[in-house]
């Protein structure tokens, strides 16, 4: 594994003068609050936003990045849809097995990953019902699902309990 550290080198934005990754590399990018990791892995992840068509840099066609802001996004999701008012019970939104079925990937392999990472306790739950941890777990779990040729995991132990940051 390479680690990078980022420095914002201005106030004016992100600074990164050479960077090439390569496929079968692993990246663990660094650095202090304010430096640029978040703003990094949402140009990465919405690169159309930010890169005209004409660049020249070599991006991954496919990026996700797991973090605060995707988490607080699929549970502000989540309360858009809510139908409780047009059901006879609370909504507590999709459960984690609709979730990591949105992955793409087939049922085999969401029942080994929900094993591995010990969350197959959650897949019955609505999103909304689930603790800070659980949904952290349950949306890295997803992305590992989609298997993107890049994946971010921005903070990726915030919130979870000693034991599932050693997993």
């Amino acid at each position: 594994m390479t680690t990078f550290f980022l420095q914002n080198l201005s106030h004016r934005g992100l600074f990164v003068k050479q960077w090439r990754m390569e496929p079968g590399q692993h990246w663990c990018l660094l650095g202090t609050t304010g430096s640029g990791k978040s703003r990094l892995a949402r140009m990465l992840e919405h690169q159309e936003k930010f890169f005209p068509p004409d660049h020249q840099c070599v991006l991954p066609t496919t990026c996700i990045c797991v973090g605060f802001e995707a988490q607080q996004e699929l549970f502000e999701e989540e309360l858009r849809n809510n139908d409780t008012d047009f059901l006879d019970h609370i909504d507590y939104g999709r459960t984690g097995l609709e979730l990591l079925r949105a992955s793409g990937a087939a049922s085999a392999a969401i029942e080994e990953m929900a094993e591995r990472f010990a969350i197959t306790p959650l897949l019955g739950k609505g999103f909304r019902m689930l603790s800070s941890g659980e949904s952290r777990k349950l949306l890295i779990v997803r992305s590992l699902l989609a298997e993107p040729e890049l994946l971010i995991l921005d903070e990726p132990y915030d919130s979870l309990d000693t034991a599932s940051a050693a997993e």
